[in-house]
């Protein structure tokens, strides 16, 4: 997205988050394709300021800056999420604004073994049943269907498409699907580019601008999926990345749930890579063809075997 001018390190300065007179430099930080991320360093200081795009995003994935403070202020005890500092809310140019800790380390390196470790102490900080503010995920697959639905009619070309009837074709059955027995901040987009992975071993799970009240499958399923695994540009998991993932994570419960939940997870992320690959045929035909790509192999993978 087009990005206006903002000086992170001048921000960073007014507002008191470093001490005065400190020299501050600023780089920007690429990955993110809604939000202007900037990294602001001086001496003993090393942080990240990210100011959000106004609009919400698409419906699979929206840009929600509370939610995004709220789940490092709940998580950072884990650590596997970054430290927060602060979380600016109404700026003059509604542009909302999240300073959190940079994490060094190697993005889209996390052996899958740590990113279960990660995952494992994330989910296991449960929410109430009142999740507020976190946006409550859906697990019925009602819901689910719902919005599939939306997508369809907001997407011209989607439903007369090969690949958009294809899908519609396979949908899987309405059925009565397991709810977890607490709810638990969910990321939703645990893709490859959003983990990094530090120099002792461990995972830190970044971004969460997405994230919801849900259940940890819809994690496991994140992280699992092939397509989500193509749009980052990786291979897809061979079986023993995915048993070392599992056994890490070690949530029995969970993975029994991921096993019914799969064809429902799997066929809303091919409606959102299908309805991706046709709005920005235009604009970024690469962008495009990965989202293509990604349908085509969790496709077969999901509904073709």
């Amino acid at each position: 997205m087009p990005q206006t001018a903002f000086d992170a390190a001048e921000f960073v300065a007014l507002r008191g988050l470093a001490p005065p007179g400190l020299r501050l430099t600023a780089e920007p930080l690429t990955g993110g394709y809604w939000n202007q991320v900037a990294r602001v360093q001086g001496r003993g200081l090393d942080l990240v300021v990210k100011r959000f795009h106004p609009g919400r995003g698409p419906r699979r994935f929206p840009n929600l800056p509370a939610a995004e403070a709220a789940a490092l202020k709940r998580l950072s005890e884990t650590g596997q999420v970054p430290r927060y500092r602060a979380f600016f809310d109404a700026e003059a140019d509604d542009h909302p604004i999240l300073v959190y800790d940079f994490v060094a380390g190697r993005v889209g390196e996390a052996r899958p073994e740590a990113v279960g470790a990660a995952l494992k102490a994330i989910h296991a900080l449960t929410l109430p049943e009142d999740p507020h503010p976190f946006r409550r995920l859906a697990y019925r697959a009602a819901s689910m269907k719902l919005e599939v639905e939306r997508l369809y009619e907001e997407t011209p070309g989607l439903a007369e498409s090969p690949r958009g009837q294809a899908l519609l074709a396979a949908a899987p059955p309405d059925a009565a699907l397991p709810r977890p027995p607490a709810l638990s901040v969910i990321h939703t987009d645990c893709g490859p580019g959003n983990l990094v992975a530090r120099a002792d071993g461990s995972a830190v799970v970044i971004d969460w601008q997405c994230c919801g009240a849900g259940d940890p499958a819809e994690d496991l399923y994140a992280f699992l999926s092939p397509a989500f695994q193509t749009l980052s540009q990786r291979l897809p998991l061979h079986s023993g990345e995915r048993a070392r993932f599992l056994v890490a994570h070690g949530d029995i419960g969970a993975e029994r749930r991921l096993e019914s939940l799969w064809p429902h997870y799997s066929w809303r992320m091919l409606a959102y890579c299908a309805a991706r690959h046709l709005t920005l045929a235009q604009d970024d035909p690469a962008a495009s063809r990965r989202y293509a790509e990604a349908f085509d192999l969790e496709f077969r993978e999901s509904f073709q075997r």
